[in-house]
């Protein structure tokens, strides 16, 4: 089977109207080094702010551009957040560490807010913060059509209303 049958196959490739191989956007999402190159915004940036507020002082414990096909930011983004957060530890005989946030809740978020992301919204990032006492992620788009946010008991401005509940610490 020829390569370009493959990859459309893949979806990562699609026949144009014009009659030529074009890259789809999963394509581009997945097989370049680049996507911000092709797709405006296609990038986490992360944050680990000082305190409990988010303050335009320019004052920040860490930033990062977390860029890449998606497995690499996928992979990245939960670094920083490894690097930017406390470890408790105990002894119990020997050294038992707990994270402040649990990292598989972490990873499936950044999963959801990179895969879930509308990627056809220009120059919109994902927003990672990192604040003394929780986490926030903002994915630019909307719930898919039918979904809602009633199941989440809580109110407030798209991007805060359920995930920083939970990733409280």
């Amino acid at each position: 089977m020829p390569d370009e049958v493959q990859l459309e196959n893949l979806r990562v490739l699609r026949l144009h109207e014009s009659g030529e191989l074009r890259a789809t956007v999963a394509g581009i999402l997945r097989c370049t080094r680049h996507p911000e190159e092709y797709i405006g915004g296609a990038v986490i940036e992360a944050v680990r702010c000082e305190g409990t507020v988010l303050r335009n002082s320019g004052r920040y414990h860490d930033t990062a551009t977390i860029t890449g096909p998606l497995d690499v930011q996928i992979r990245d983004a939960p670094q920083f957040v490894r690097r930017n957060t406390w470890m408790a530890g105990r002894k119990d005989p020997g050294r038992v560490e707990t994270p402040q946030f649990d990292p598989r809740t972490v990873f499936e978020g950044i999963v959801n807010a990179v895969l879930h992301r509308d990627y056809e919204v220009e120059n919109r990032r994902i927003r990672l913060w990192i604040f003394d006492d929780r986490l926030e992620l903002y994915s630019p788009g909307g719930l898919p059509t039918g979904w809602g946010l009633s199941g989440c008991g809580v109110t407030g401005p798209p991007a805060t209303r359920c995930w920083p509940r939970c990733f409280a610490g």
